[in-house]
């Protein structure tokens, strides 16, 4: 069964008790635990949370539970699959929503660029003045990612995600939520990715639309999660590997219980290689360290695997379009 922490619920409660939504009944009708979401304590079935969501969302016509300062019409979702679901790719898809909650001019903005190997999804939300706008953050991003997974078939697996907020109660969530580096307190909100996932095809057809309509959001909350793929259990094991450079595929496999072949084809399944996650890995690690420690950049360098600093400078050039200095200087800046 799927969890989610109560901290999470806590906040989508008192903004709907704040805007005057909420149904203090329709919380144990969904099947959850009235006085643990008010105390935002434990953890609740996902289903159930997504079944309270969904009610509540129905009787106000809001799919913003209130976040936002105009309702955003019942449908309003659906219509937005509807419009993307034919775009041959996702970069097309993501460029199509963008411009559909442009048109909708109802507090959502979103942008996509590209740079270096990597793309960013910002994110901007325009929120009622009383509203706490971080859990709304947060879900905005796990939806993006999960409708986007969905679209490809395919897990999605971030480089890093900024939030523009201090780390929330719910910030020990965010290693299942993101299975990336989530830096906090940032100048903006973006979800960062390899910019190949732009390319590939979409998968799903209008054919597919009613049943994952009818199954939301309860599917985008317990499906579509990429701790369940098998490069997401690669990546996890360079994160504990103590000379993760060193690792070559036999091994890894051999951890995994599997054979080389068995992990080059589900890799492969998945649009994945075992060269392109170590590439990944190592970038998010270099980016991880540039921003968090005060080691240098030669030091970084030798533990990341390349020879020498050139080396490593020339690779974080080509995969973020920036230089490692340039990191350094807006972390201090």
């Amino acid at each position: 069964m799927a969890t989610i922490a109560n901290s999470i619920l806590q906040a989508h409660y008192r903004q709907a008790e704040q805007v005057g939504y909420l149904r203090p009944n329709l919380l144990t009708e969904s099947g959850l635990h009235l006085d643990a979401v008010r105390m935002g304590t434990g953890r609740s079935d996902a289903g159930a949370f997504a079944k309270w969501l969904s009610t509540m969302w129905q009787e106000n016509d809001d799919e913003s539970g209130g976040f936002l300062p105009n309702p955003v019409k019942a449908g309003t979702f659906a219509m937005s699959m509807h419009a993307i679901i034919s775009a041959g790719n996702l970069r097309r898809a993501l460029l199509r929503s963008a411009q559909f909650y442009k048109l909708m001019d109802i507090g959502i903005q979103f942008d996509l660029t590209e740079q270096g190997e990597e793309a960013t999804l910002s994110l901007r939300i325009t929120g009622n003045d009383s509203a706490d706008l971080r859990v709304f953050y947060d879900a905005m991003l796990v939806l993006w990612l999960r409708w986007s997974s969905w679209l490809i078939a395919q897990p999605l697996l971030l480089n890093r995600v900024h939030l523009p907020f201090a780390s929330p109660d719910w910030s020990d969530e965010y290693p299942h939520m993101y299975h990336c580096h989530v830096f906090s307190q940032q100048t903006h909100c973006c979800a960062v990715l390899p910019s190949h996932y732009l390319s590939l095809p979409i998968v799903k057809t209008a054919k597919d639309l009613p049943e994952f309509l009818s199954n939301a959001p309860e599917n985008l909350l317990v499906h579509y999660q990429q701790v369940n793929s098998v490069s997401a259990l690669v990546l996890d094991l360079f994160s504990h590997q103590p000379n993760a450079i060193a690792a070559d595929q036999n091994a890894v496999a051999e951890q995994l219980a599997i054979s080389a072949a068995t992990l080059r084809r589900q890799l492969s399944a998945e649009g994945q290689s075992f060269q392109t996650l170590k590439d990944q890995w190592r970038r998010k690690q270099a980016m991880h360290l540039l921003r968090m420690s005060d080691r240098s950049i030669h030091d970084i360098s030798t533990q990341l695997g390349f020879s020498e600093p050139s080396a490593f400078s020339r690779a974080f050039k080509k995969w973020t379009g920036m230089n490692p200095g340039d990191i350094r200087q807006s972390q201090n800046s």
